[in-house]
């Protein structure tokens, strides 16, 4: 950059209101407003074109005109006011200055380290704006002074003429902390600006001072300033040196100065420093240094000042004129053109215009006011600059509302797709419910330079919109869009508008723009609102950045926003976090590593509950590639790498996510990424960062990504992600905030934990979150527990599969947590229903599930019969104690068939109805895969089968066995069978598998209990069966007491002193079930009292007589409280004795016991004859002393005397203490008996029912229909009848039925009894599920291979099925826990007969053992039984998985190549993918690509579509391999890379690294010499030539002859072979014979080789093997 002149101008130009805190204040909103840039110092002329163009009223009067500058209004002149008409011969003039560093200096802290406010930190160009006011009145306007020298004054004979040189091509940094000065603030600091290069200690540059006309020598001596800065931290010396030319120069002398401060040398000059006749003078600037200490410094400005004659010089010139005490001067310049104009500028807002007079070019002109110095311009020759205008609207903004503020920039605001304005619909969305609903403010960087920073550039215009913000209101988040550059990229002076960068790692260019800056440099957002609203140094609002360089981008990052942020919480990736771990040296390697794991500590715990993986470098390498794309793509909720970086990359580089060879592919799963290393949120960088990358892409990437924009350092890095896991995932209160908030609360304490230092400041400051600050990084503020039903199965506490014989087993559930941690328990309620329908209940509670667990409730057998079909229904937190972000994924459904693995009893069914005397007993083996196995059977009339009647026999069957039985003809006689294996074998049930049936001569079929042994054999609630008397008895509750009290002198008793000292009233003991009633709660019984307890006489739960408030004296002990505690004085009136006996239920018993003195002897008659209610006997009573212990237990309504009364018979009684150890029963008052399912049934029939009742007994019995699906629904509430009809009940609807009865005797509490009930019913057809294969029960399989077994279903009864069956199948995967069902139907089997039917299953994608299912008519059709319709093979399938990686296989034009050979412009690649898997067929492209790069610098890898017309694909077949046939189109010369990359149809990729070949590209056609190989030869030889371009030669002949020129054998192209575009070796072999097929002499014979197409000679390429050849011959050697 060539030195920046200009003429320096004494005032600055800084003039700016002190009293405009925000910039805004200047601004009247009803008013319209036009902006003026001007980018140079002068007078500027808007024509009445100008304004019109602009779209300003022309109506306006101009006398209203006015114009502001930096908040305040400046004076201008408006040609032709006076007729309050704009014509268009009027024009506007204003004196414009050039932007300069005056604002900036708002920027530095303090202002003070402002090197100096010559130059502006980003921007050339200053803003006027011109507007006009509302109501009658005047804007300012130039004063005006002419005075021609009447009084004779003398001409001044000079004026200081200035030269201002200032130094600007590079930007220092300013000041550094730490070592290497590598902690910077963002803020600007001191020495931070424009400036020249560095100096380095012993090393000088030289500048040239140019310009220096007209000197007046005689008037005085030059002076010299020069700026110096310095660019370390060290001392600095300098020296600096003029001299008319760099022979001649002399020193000035030295300066010292320290650190990154400045320094202004100043001295006289001699006139003899400067070449007058070049007008240059030359200056040395030379860095001295201080002790070899290598420091730098730099020269901001050189100033010359020197006096100098009135001599325009036919330009624009500003004049600086020296104080003159007259108050007036005199000038006379030379040099004046025509139509000039003088204006005195010493105050540039408030020019005047000078009049003077013009004689040639010689003007003469009185200044006036010259008592102080003066500047003047003139506007030499009339021409006048013409800055640019254009309406500029002004927005009132209201700061009292908004809480989610976007700053963005116009050109990100274009449409894009659909969407006019992507910002605005961004800011759409977070208004909208979905997106938080917030209250948004959208502003443009241009508003915002204009209404809060008087329309320049600088990011001062934030600080002051958000200081106006938050001050004024409560914004929340601040969203910056837009891409922003550091301030040295200079990017405003940037003539092309944009920075072209390209991305080699992404194929695409890209113009960069500082469409919204950084706070400063090193870059930050933070820094905006940092000190503000009481904060210190972390934001006052939460602050984010989207670095977006396109409005498209922005579209690109909301659809991701809205995907994840609609995402519901079903998976765990959310959870999943990627630890890398990085390092440089060996030492840092395991270091780094324990930093990360500590992270994952947190992780892993309260409150995130998540689960790490951690991939660490294993060397030392600078970098590491490390592909995680598959990590990425399954979903992560956050990837966090610890270890050395720089802008572009980390020591464990993951790519570029856009980058299509890398393989990402994550839409809706976009991490967090936390980087900790070195500037890799540099991204205010003319570059794109991978970070930039991550955000920005399309579909895929991360929605945040947080970094240190500079350097940072190992421990402070390593404390920031402390906190910052601390905050965001073990902080219950941050768990669910917003990730800005997050930032926002580690930064803070980060500084509290820390301190104030640079490097704690910025390392808060300056780790910059790209991404909406309020969105969630983990999102869920809630537990939410969910449970699939894949997740639950069985598992037996040995090797041997759950059968009904099974003592005991787990219950097992994957439980899996999508949202926070809780710290209470959490409760697992299992609800099982058995074959029959019974229903039991198992209850388990577990600390809470951080992540996933998988919980085992023990399942122990009681007397179920858990054979068959059994229907576990899991549910976690079924009470909804914990509130959840989703209470409907709570529960879960296990349906099982549990084998019994021994025999099952099939006819007649049990509690059936047989009615002929010859009965056949039909028994099944459990396990249909056996033989032949020999039952036996076991029939009496007892349960006990041990009368006269018994029969045995012994039946050998396969599956079925069956037995025909004869019994008594005794009608109504119950008889019970049973049966078992008479070899049972190891694991199976030993057991008698036992029924009853009731015998009813030419009877119906159904269902009958009769008899003890079979009712009792129902789900009885509430009742017990006594086997002794054979009666039910209500179930009787015991309930121990256990009472220790003490006598009024009992040393363990207080005297008068602290309940809770060691003699304390805690001594006395009162214990219910052995729990402590009177314990250290703050509610203690007080002592010298009365304390009553009542029990309920059905269930012992102790309660109140009396209910009072806890805290009233009155209640005392554990709560709920039960004991009533009273004063002697307090057992009359209301709530006394009398009120207490009386609340208390007849037949309800009730303790009295006394502590310390109860004062008997002032007991009332009344209290006495109301204790004898509860039993006591008044001369008991009367009896007791004062001071004495007494104990009672009582029962209202007992008689008087009934009470156990405890007293001590010890001396003194008062000093004793007594006991009471005694159990009370309480009997319910009611039962239940409810049996199992009754049918199925194909019609109901009749109901008969028979009960023993007595008159105070009630008893109900319902009917119950249950639905094929479980629904019970009451049809009968209340049978009554001895029999009832049932024909009304639509079996069709009801197949089955349940019967309930319901005693209840509430007087004598003696249970009335059921005697016998009866249901008649059609019955159904049963069926049998068996194996028509005996093939082993596992079959191992390779994955694509077809799964093939057969079954048949039988019917085993003598009725038919009345429909078509479905057949459901189900295959589930133990390694996946996912199953695949699928429904069929088969033909109904005829009674006896068998249908045959066949499971077939695709082995694909289940590798790993597989269990099958299969449910023959899975409950559809009504049948006797459903679970014999089920079988059930845990490990049916061994699928081995496809893990051998396929081949590419690549041939070029039909050939293969070497790497680096030529082939055609436009060759056929043919590809095939060879898979060793003969079952699995790749079908379509999925995981295939092909990609293309040219050999440059900036190329990259194109990816070919499969779309495309160069593409064709054809799908593996048992016969063929998948194919790709892919023609590019005509390429140009050069050399490229083709890389390939496939995955076979199991997902195998074809190797860690691509297939990857180069080839060349030669349009120009032409063709080597041929090559004889070998050569020389002894048998034959071949020839070798290379041949470029697109076609074949369509003539080759060699010619081989003999020394002398005899032709001794021609090969044609037909002998020749194929020829190929490349490398070629003919397929042809020449033997040494001769054209009659004799063989030639040994020795040398030459060849001729003449290659033609169509008709031309082709083009003869040129190889280093040429030499060899002599006007195209070559030689043969041929040696036998």
């Amino acid at each position: 950059m060539r030195p920046l002149l200009i003429f320096f101008i004494l005032f600055g130009a800084a003039i700016i209101s002190a009293a405009q805190p925000y910039g805004n204040e200047w601004i009247d909103y009803n008013k319209q407003y036009f902006k003026v840039s001007v980018a140079e110092d002068g007078i500027y002329r808007i024509s009445f074109g100008d304004l019109e163009n602009a779209g300003f009223p022309m109506s306006v009067d101009p006398g209203r005109i006015q114009m502001f500058h930096r908040g305040d209004e400046i004076s201008i002149y408006v040609e032709g006011q006076g007729d309050a008409v704009f014509n268009t011969t009027d024009f506007i003039e204003f004196y414009g200055i050039r932007n300069d560093g005056t604002l900036d200096a708002d920027l530095y802290q303090p202002s003070s380290s402002q090197p100096h406010s010559f130059y502006n930190l980003f921007s050339d160009s200053s803003a006027y704006f011109l507007t006009y006011l509302l109501t009658p009145g005047d804007g300012k306007r130039m004063s005006s002074f002419s005075e021609n020298n009447v009084s004779g004054l003398a001409a001044e004979a000079s004026h200081n003429g200035n030269i201002l040189d200032l130094k600007v091509d590079t930007y220092s940094q300013g000041v550094g902390f730490a070592i290497d000065e590598v902690v910077k603030f963002t803020y600007f600091d001191v020495g931070e600006g424009w400036t020249s290069p560095a100096i380095q200690e012993n090393e000088f540059q030289d500048f040239t001072v140019e310009n220096v006309t007209s000197a007046a020598q005689s008037e005085g001596a030059p002076q010299l300033d020069v700026l110096l800065v310095g660019r370390d931290n060290l001392n600095h010396i300098a020296e600096v040196l003029v001299g008319p030319d760099l022979f001649s120069l002399r020193s000035l002398g030295t300066t010292t100065f320290t650190g990154f401060n400045t320094t202004l040398f100043s001295s006289g000059l001699q006139w003899s420093d400067i070449d007058l006749t070049s007008g240059s003078m030359e200056v040395r600037v030379a860095a001295l240094g201080f002790n070899d200490g290598n420091d730098l410094l730099s020269t901001s400005y050189i100033r010359l000042t020197y006096p100098q004659q009135f001599d325009a010089a036919n330009t624009n010139k500003t004049f600086y004129l020296e104080g003159n005490p007259g108050g007036k001067s005199y000038l006379e310049i030379s040099d004046v053109l025509s139509n000039s104009g003088f204006y005195d500028i010493t105050d540039p807002s408030n020019p005047i215009r000078v009049g003077f007079n013009l004689s040639g070019s010689d003007a003469d002109l009185i200044i006036n006011n010259t008592n102080v110095s003066r500047i003047l311009y003139l506007n030499n020759g009339g021409g006048f600059a013409a800055p640019t205008i254009r309406k500029t609207p002004l927005r009132q903004l209201d700061p009292s509302s908004p809480n989610y503020i976007i700053i963005s920039n116009k050109l990100l605001m274009q449409p894009t797709g659909a969407v006019n304005n992507p910002v605005k619909a961004y800011a759409d969305y977070r208004t909208s419910q979905d997106g938080g609903g917030f209250d948004t403010l959208v502003v443009d960087m241009d508003q915002l330079y204009n209404q809060f920073n008087f329309g320049e550039t600088s990011p001062r215009a934030i600080y002051n919109f958000m200081e106006f913000m938050v001050e004024n209101g409560s914004p929340e988040y601040l969203f910056l869009i837009g891409k922003g550059l550091n301030p040295q990229i200079n990017f405003h002076r940037n003539t092309e508008g944009f920075i072209s960068v390209t991305k080699t790692e992404i194929g695409e260019t890209f113009q960069i723009r500082d469409l919204v800056p950084p706070a400063g440099f090193p870059g930050s957002d933070i820094a905006f609102t940092a000190g503000l609203a009481g904060t210190q140094f972390e934001p006052a609002v939460s602050v984010g950045r989207l670095p977006a360089k396109s409005s498209v981008e922005v579209l690109f990052y909301l659809n991701k926003v809205i995907e994840i942020e609609s995402r519901p919480f079903d998976d765990l990736f959310r959870k999943e976090l990627l630890h890398l771990s990085g390092g440089l040296r060996e030492s840092e390697l395991p270091r780094f590593r324990s930093y990360v794991d500590d992270f994952a500590e947190v992780a892993v715990s309260d409150f995130l509950g998540g689960q790490v993986t951690t991939i660490g470098k294993q060397l030392s390498s600078p970098v590491e590639l490390i592909n995680v794309a598959d990590q990425v793509n399954q979903g992560l909720g956050q990837i966090t790498f610890y270890g050395h970086s720089a802008p572009d990359v980390t020591d464990i580089d993951i790519g570029f996510v856009s980058d299509v060879t890398q393989g990402y592919d994550n839409p809706g799963r976009y991490p967090t990424i936390l980087v900790n290393g070195c500037n890799s949120g540099e991204f205010f960088q003319a570059n794109i960062l991978f970070g930039e990358d991550w955000i920005l892409a399309e579909n895929k990437g991360a929605i945040h990504f947080i970094a240190h924009t500079f350097f940072g350092f190992e421990n402070t890095l390593r404390e920031y992600s402390d906190i910052f896991y601390d905050v965001a995932y073990g902080d219950s209160t941050f768990i669910n905030e917003p990730i800005g908030d997050v930032q926002k609360e580690v930064a803070k304490r980060y500084i509290q934990r820390n301190g104030e230092s640079p490097t704690n400041i910025t390392q808060v400051q300056q780790m910059l979150l790209l991404g909406d600050p309020a969105g969630r990084l983990f999102g869920a503020g809630k537990p939410d527990y969910s449970l699939r039903s894949e997740d639950i199965f069985l598992e037996s506490f040995s090797d041997e599969p759950v059968t009904s014989a099974s003592d005991s087993f787990l219950l097992k559930s994957i439980e899996k947590n999508y949202g926070i941690t809780q710290l209470d328990s959490i409760t697992l309620s299992v609800t099982r229903t058995l074959n029959n329908g019974s229903i039991l209940e198992y209850d388990s509670i577990f600390r809470d599930i951080r992540y996933q667990d998988t919980l085992s409730v023990i399942v122990r057998r009681s007397f179920e019969d858990a054979f068959g079909n059994n229907r576990f229904q899991v549910v976690v937190d079924g009470t909804n104690a914990i509130d959840e972000l989703n209470e409907l994924n709570n529960t879960a459904i296990l349906d099982i068939f549990i084998p019994s693995f021994g025999t099952r009893n099939v006819f007649p069914v049990d509690f059936g109805i047989v009615n002929t005397e010859q009965v056949a007993l039909v028994a099944q083996a459990s396990n249909v895969f056996e033989g032949e196995r020999e039952f036996i059977f076991e029939l009496d009339t007892l349960i006990t089968f041990d009368s006269p009647f018994k029969q045995t026999q012994n039946i050998t069957a396969k599956v079925l066995a069956e037995w025909d039985a004869s019994i008594l003809s005794f009608d109504s006689a119950v008889y019970f069978w049973r049966s078992r294996f008479v070899d049972p074998q190891p694991g199976e049930n030993n057991d008698w598998v036992t029924n009853s049936f009731t015998f009813i001569n030419g009877g119906p079929n159904g269902w009958s209990q009769s008899v003890f042994e079979q009712i009792d054999q129902n789900q009885l609630t509430g009742l017990t069966a006594n086997p002794v008397n054979e009666k039910f008895e209500f179930n009787r509750i015991p309930l121990t007491l256990s009472v220790l009290t003490l006598g009024a002198d009992n040393e363990l008793l207080p005297d008068g002193g602290d309940p809770n000292s060691s003699d304390s009233l805690l001594n006395v003991m009162v214990a219910f079930n052995n729990i402590q009633y009177i314990i250290d709660n703050g509610f203690p019984c007080r002592n010298n009292s009365v304390n009553l307890v009542a029990f309920d006489r059905n269930t012992t739960a102790p309660y109140v007589g009396i209910f009072q408030s806890i805290g009233n004296v009155r209640t005392c002990g554990r709560i709920p409280q039960v004991i009533n505690n009273f004063r002697p004085n307090e057992l009359d009136g209301v709530n006394g004795i009398s009120d207490y006996i009386d609340n208390v239920n007849l037949g309800d018993s009730v303790l009295l016991f006394t502590i310390g003195d109860a004062a008997f002897s002032g007991w009332s008659s009344d209290v006495k004859s109301k204790l004898s209610e509860i039993g006591l006997d008044m001369s008991v009573i009367n009896d007791l002393q004062d001071g004495e212990p007494f104990i009672a237990l009582g029962q209202k309504g007992g008689g008087s005397g009934s009470a156990i009364v405890v007293r001590s018979d010890q001396l003194p009684v008062t000093e004793q203490q007594i006991e009471l150890n005694e159990t009370i029963t309480g009997v319910e008052p009611e039962g239940e008996v409810a049996t199992d399912l009754i049918g199925p049934a194909a019609g109901w029939n009749q109901l008969f029912q028979m009960q023993e009742v007595e008159a105070a007994d009630e008893t109900t019995i319902e009917l119950i229909g249950i639905s094929s699906d479980g629904n019970e629904t009451v049809l009968l509430p209340n049978v009554t009848e001895i029999a009832n009809d049932l024909s009304f009940i639509d079996a069709g609807v009801y197949p089955f039925l349940r019967l309930k009865f319901s005693p209840l005797d509430e007087a004598d509490l003696t249970a009335p009894q059921l005697k016998t009930w009866l249901v008649s019913f059609n019955p159904v057809a049963e069926g049998l599920i068996i194996p028509l294969s005996d093939a082993p029960l596992t079959t191992n399989l390779q994955e694509g291979q077809k799964y093939n077994r057969e079954f048949g279903f039988w019917n085993i009864s003598e009725l038919p099925f009345l429909d078509s069956l479905t057949v459901q199948s189900s295959i589930f995967n133990l390694d996946k826990r996912e199953s695949l069902a699928k429904n069929f139907k088969i033909l109904q089997p005829d009674p006896g007969d068998t249908t045959a039917f066949s499971i077939s299953e695709n082995t694909i994608g289940k590798s790993g053992s597989n269990g099958l299912t299969v449910f023959a008519n899975p409950r559809l059709l009504p049948e006797t039984y459903y679970e014999n319709n089920v079988i059930s093979i845990p490990n049916a399938v061994q699928v081995t998985s496809d893990n051998i990686n396929p081949l590419i296989d690549v041939v070029f034009d039909g050939e293969y190549i070497l790497d680096g050979d030529i082939v055609s412009a436009s060759p056929l690649i043919s590809i095939k993918i060879k898979d060793e898997n003969q079952f699995l067929f790749k079908a379509d492209t999925t995981g295939t690509d092909i990609f293309l790069k040219e050999s440059c610098e900036t190329c990259s890898f194109d990816r070919v579509s499969f779309s495309s017309d160069e593409v064709s694909w054809f799908p593996a077949s048992e016969t063929e391999d998948f194919s790709i046939e892919y023609r590019p189109g005509k390429l140009d010369d050069g050399t490229y890379t083709l890389r390939i990359e496939a995955d076979d149809a199991s997902g195998n990729a074809s190797g860690v690294e691509p297939y990857e070949v180069n080839f060349e590209v030669i349009n120009e056609s032409a063709i080597t010499n041929f090559f004889p190989y070998p050569n020389p030869f002894s048998t034959s030889t071949r020839f070798v030539f290379t041949l470029t371009g697109s076609q074949i030669p369509d003539q080759i002949k060699i010619q081989i002859m003999t020394v002398s020129g005899k032709i001794v054998r021609e090969i044609t192209q037909d002998e020749l072979g194929p020829i190929r575009i490349g490398n070629n070796i003919s397929d042809f072999a020449w033997n040494g014979k001769d054209e009659f097929g004799d063989q030639l002499a040994n020795g040398v014979y030459l060849y001729k080789v003449q290659v033609r197409q169509n008709g031309q000679s082709l083009d003869l390429r040129s190889t280093a093997g040429d030499k060899a050849f002599k006007k195209g011959i070559g030689k043969l050697y041929l040696l036998r």
